[in-house]
């Protein structure tokens, strides 16, 4: 039960969340290439931003003790992917600067980002008169989930990529796991239809952190329909405590 004295600060903060839920619902909506995705982003960013700004304020009339300071950190990662293109030549990437933010109360927040990657290659034409069509992907926005601290797992409900082709004439199109995670993935074409992740290691390879996901590929002219997996093997730089 909220103070007296702070019930119209929580009013606002209730508000502020679910204008951001909205916000967020839109952004996801829009079409990759539309003009207006980049406005819908800088409006979560806002709102996002309003919304930290609200609990501090509320738990601070609470007499509550403030969030820790977040940790950021780098995950360094080898990525792998697969699809079931025959024209897609899958691959992956070393050294792969992906970002992670825990916050919030037990760090229980996680933030993750995915830069501009190439993750794949396409031959077209018929030789010699042949081009190769790289296929990179990166995360749209920052993907927010759930670190359990207890087990190191990390749970990201829904993570969108953008996935691009450096043809211009080719078709962009975008991929959507649901989740990305540390856990287990069904998979159709992982050994025993399974991707096994791994949660966060404090003692073998400390930060150590494996996300897998599952997923069908959108929009794309070539891949549409396209089953792919994805496996990024990172460390992190920092990590919370136990």
């Amino acid at each position: 039960m909220v103070k007296p004295e702070c019930q119209d600060i929580e009013s606002q903060l209730q508000y502020a969340r679910n204008e951001l839920a909205i916000a967020q619902q839109d952004w996801l909506a829009e079409p990759v290439n539309s003009g207006n995705k980049q406005r819908l982003k800088k409006e979560v960013t806002r709102l996002y931003k309003q919304v930290v700004e609200l609990e501090h304020s509320l738990r601070d009339c609470e007499g509550l003790p403030q969030y820790p300071h977040p940790v950021r950190a780098l995950l360094n990662s080898v990525v792998s992917v697969s699809a079931n293109a025959s024209i897609f030549t899958a691959g992956g990437a070393s050294n792969v600067p992906a970002g992670m933010t825990f916050s919030n109360i037990d760090y229980v927040t996680v933030e993750f980002t995915f830069p501009d990657t190439v993750v794949g290659t396409v031959v077209a034409g018929v030789p010699p008169f042949t081009v190769t069509n790289f296929i990179s992907a990166k995360t749209t926005s920052t993907v927010v989930g759930v670190f359990e601290r207890s087990t190191g797992h990390i749970d990201l409900p829904m993570a969108r990529f953008d996935v691009r082709q450096s043809l211009n004439v080719a078709a962009n199109g975008s991929v959507d796991f649901m989740p990305l995670t540390t856990r287990t993935v069904p998979s159709p074409m992982a050994p025993g239809g399974i991707l096994t992740g791994m949660p966060l290691d404090r003692s073998v390879i400390p930060g150590r952190v494996i996300l897998v996901g599952s997923s069908v590929m959108q929009g794309a002219l070539c891949f549409n329909g396209t089953s792919v997996d994805l496996m990024i093997n990172g460390v992190l730089s920092a990590f919370p405590p136990a």
